[in-house]
């Protein structure tokens, strides 16, 4: 009945686990709790098994597949293992997982009445699990309050990685249909909406930023007992648009505000628990750009593990250069060649060394991208023969190509000019065109200071967010 092969009555066998009941089921399979009466121990499972229909196809066994495959990568106390599977009588799949006998983690600490450094603590320990799965290149998301149960013993156990991805060389972009529930996308990206990062709502392909994204939501939602841009009672369109925009109240304005909810014990002391440090971690777990968020889930736990300590905490607010950065990406037609001599100047200034012999020499540097800069557009033709000014890639590509060829004799000054295009490539969706100048400006700097220079940080640092996000975090 309801599109799955027929139900098997309680007493049945599944290879050799015994059908108990139904657990639930979704898009892909329904989830039985079975018990194994040959082992030398009782034991029972949660086994689940491919549905009927649209995803009982080559594409439906494939996801099936991968998710059993997955699984067996997996060995960690917070993360569901993998006990057996193979194929049942009637020719459909099947995976037998550990039965966690628990409730989702916000029901959890509702009813143990948690406070802030509880909830903080359980969270760790998810954080834990999920590192597992990273360094796995296992990005599991779906992470939310339903997919991480708490056994009576107050563990946490992540479950259900059958939208999980592996971040691998040959791995290809999933279009295949996910969970119907309402709020898990079934027309080719497949994710819980609520807890979706910005570039799951752009159906850009995934990377551990993803995953970090979704445990800055669930974090929020245990802090405060409200989901940071609603549940998408307004429509999914609404939703998305606030997800994209990535302005969410802060946390401890969430719980003191009129459209905090009362999550007992979490009160005015936890308003003030949360108002600080503790917001801007949570925040830049959520950034809307991948990039700003936390590197891994890793460094996330470290942050709150400061945070509990009473220690200093890495998450800053956005700086105004950075602001204004987002906003040359919003705005691409109508900031044109304004915004990017705001970005060029922005990224030189964030630069430039606190010593004065330093600080002198950049300041020349910066009159040199200003000088460049102003000849580049001074001499652009507005009025194209199609009657269409240009468009900012355009500005873009004219600006890189005159730096390589004018300022050969001036690699500091063509590292500063490239390095500040970069970003802007990135705003244009030109991934390809941003890791070019990225790599020349790194290129700059070598000959310019040596391969030790300090200067070249930062360059490096934005390669290997770009490579993270990209999908290649071997590079």
């Amino acid at each position: 009945a309801d599109g799955f092969l027929d139900a098997p009555a309680a007493g049945t066998h599944i290879g050799p686990w015994r059908v108990l009941r139904e657990l639930g089921r979704g898009g892909m399979g329904v989830v039985y709790l079975v018990e194994r009466p040959d082992a030398e121990l009782p034991m029972r499972a949660a086994l689940k098994r491919l549905r009927e229909g649209g995803t009982l196809d080559a594409h439906g066994v494939r996801r099936f597949r991968e998710e059993r495959r997955i699984l067996a990568q997996l060995e960690h106390p917070g993360i569901a293992r993998l006990l057996d599977g193979g194929i049942a009588a009637d020719g459909t799949p099947w995976f037998a997982m550990e039965y966690v006998d628990g409730v989702p983690i916000d029901e959890w600490c509702r009813a143990q009445r948690l406070g802030v450094r509880e909830r903080v603590r359980l969270v760790l320990r998810v954080l834990d699990a999920v590192q597992h799965a990273h360094a796995r290149l296992v990005v599991h998301r779906d992470l939310k309050p339903g997919n991480v149960l708490v056994a009576q013993d107050g563990t946490p156990r992540l479950l259900d990685f059958g939208i999980a991805k592996l971040l691998t060389p040959d791995d290809t972009t999933d279009s295949g249909r996910a969970r119907t529930s309402t709020m898990t996308r079934a027309d080719g990206a497949p994710m819980s909406l609520p807890y979706a990062a910005p570039e799951q709502v752009r159906e850009e392909p995934p990377g551990t930023a993803t995953d970090v994204y979704a445990l800055g939501v669930l974090l929020y939602e245990l802090l405060t007992g409200a989901l940071p841009f609603g549940d998408g009672s307004d429509g999914r369109n609404a939703l998305e648009a606030r997800i994209l925009a990535g302005e969410a109240v802060r946390p401890s304005q969430q719980v003191a505000g009129p459209r905090g909810r009362d999550v007992d014990p979490l009160t005015v002391s936890a308003a003030r628990a949360l108002r600080g440090d503790l917001d801007l971690v949570v925040l830049r777990a959520m950034h809307v750009d991948p990039a700003r968020r936390y590197a891994s889930a890793a460094a996330l736990a470290d942050d709150l593990r400061a945070w509990l300590d009473g220690l200093p905490v890495t998450a800053q607010p956005d700086s105004t250069g950075y602001r204004l950065r987002k906003f040359v990406g919003r705005y691409p037609v109508a900031t044109g060649a304004a915004a990017l001599l705001l970005v060029s100047l922005l990224a030189f200034a964030v630069s430039t060394s606190r010593q004065a012999r330093r600080l002198a020499i950049e300041r020349e540097n910066a009159e040199q991208v200003t000088q460049f800069l102003t000849q580049t557009l001074s001499g652009t033709d507005l009025h194209r023969r199609d009657g269409a000014a240009p468009s900012l890639r355009e500005l873009l590509d004219r600006g890189a190509e005159r730096a390589q060829r004018d300022l050969s004799a001036r690699p500091e000054v063509r590292g500063n000019l490239l390095a500040a295009i970069a970003p802007v490539y990135h705003a244009l969706g030109e991934w390809g065109r941003q890791r070019a100048m990225l790599q020349q400006a790194d290129s700059a700097y070598r000959e310019a200071w040596g391969i030790a220079d300090v200067r070249r940080v930062l360059v490096l640092n934005e390669l290997a967010q770009l490579e993270m996000r990209a999908g290649t975090p071997e590079a």
